[in-house]
């Protein structure tokens, strides 16, 4: 599985789009990040949103992602 998964680097542009994303979607910072994150990626091929949070999974539904499993 870990094959399958994509590491990016946190820089200064990502963490100030999560800032933006946690005020908007009313996210913790951590949750955020990882909305950021997927975002930055958006447009890429067979990119799915995975998380157990909920409230994190319908902010990243409403931000346009493709979610890996309903919720």
């Amino acid at each position: 599985m870990w094959l399958d998964m994509l590491s990016v680097p946190t820089d200064d542009e990502l963490l100030a789009t999560a800032a933006e994303l946690a005020d908007e979607h009313s996210l913790r910072g951590y949750d955020a990040i990882q909305l950021a994150t997927a975002a930055s990626l958006q447009g890429a091929r067979d990119l799915r949103f995975s998380c157990w949070d909920i409230e994190l999974n319908a902010a990243a539904r409403r931000h346009g992602l493709r979610l890996s499993a309903p919720n």
